[in-house]
């Protein structure tokens, strides 16, 4: 398969589901450390970076969706 066959809608699209599940667990894994110690120890990087990181799980979560709804 090229990959140009692959980027194409509706090609693989639980494998993209699961690609994209899997780095959204990773940044709620980060978002969620963050919280933890930015609780422990308020910084403004901490917060920051937990907000970045909120942000990213909330997008993968929304393009799961997306390929499963396909």
């Amino acid at each position: 398969m090229t990959p140009k066959a692959f980027c194409q809608s509706g090609t693989a699209e639980g494998f993209k589901a699961c690609w994209h599940g899997a780095l959204g667990l990773l940044a709620f894994g980060a978002c969620a450390y963050n919280v933890v110690a930015f609780a422990w120890r308020p910084r403004r990087h901490l917060f920051c970076n937990a907000a970045l990181y909120g942000t990213i799980a909330v997008l993968e979560a929304r393009k799961v969706s997306t390929h499963l709804e396909e």
